[in-house]
This record gives structure tokens, C-alpha cells and sequence, in this order.
């Protein structure tokens, strides 16, 4: 099996109503990046974003350090569980990771 060389983590938050800044002040921390539902997109063709988008990324990691990162990220935020489950309940969250090999099919 091949080794994985490099990682990438972050979690996201997404929704239509998604207010970047309420987000930050429940999970007592700043985002890498954040837009709201209507906010103007410029990069190739110029369009409106169709929701809103609250989410923390960490450095990628050579070689890979995939628990290390996730760990890096929940330290960052929040332990308490009530705004995890208010959050959870009214917009679409998820954990994306990346792992990577330094070439294409290295088996």
C-alpha cells in the first residue's frame, strides 16, 4: 500500500441563513474563511453565493497528520455540547478530509 504524503482537515458549516458572525460567537472562534448567502462571487464568471459558509481549516500536513489536525481543530472551538446540537439542528455540517500520495495510483 502506498504512503499517504500529505493531509488536509477542516470542518464546514454551511446554510441559506447562515450568519458567519453568530457562528464565531457561539464556537468562540474565528474562521479561515466565511460568506454569506447573497454575497458577490468574482472568481471566473460573477455570481451570488446561494447560502452561507462558516469554516476552519487547518495547515496541511507533510508527511500526513490527520489525527493531529482534527485534533488542532476542535481545541480551537467550543466544548459545549447545547451549541453543537443547536448548530447541528439548523445547518449542514461536516468534518472534510484530504489525504493525499505524491503521485497518481501509487497502488
Amino acid at each position: 500500500m502506498a504512503a499517504i504524503a500529505k493531509s488536509t482537515a477542516s470542518l464546514r458549516i454551511f446554510g441559506e441563513d447562515l450568519d458567519p458572525n453568530e457562528v464565531t460567537a457561539l464556537l468562540c472562534c474565528e474562521p479561515s474563511m466565511q460568506y454569506r448567502k447573497g454575497d458577490l462571487v468574482s472568481e471566473g464568471r460573477q455570481h451570488t453565493r446561494k447560502y452561507g459558509a462558516w469554516v476552519l481549516k487547518t495547515e496541511d500536513r507533510v508527511p500526513e497528520a490527520l489525527d493531529d489536525q482534527l485534533a488542532d481543530i476542535f481545541a480551537k472551538l467550543t466544548q459545549d455540547l447545547a451549541i453543537w446540537k443547536t448548530l447541528a439542528s439548523r445547518f449542514n455540517a461536516n468534518v472534510f478530509c484530504g489525504l493525499f500520495m505524491n503521485g497518481s495510483n501509487e497502488g
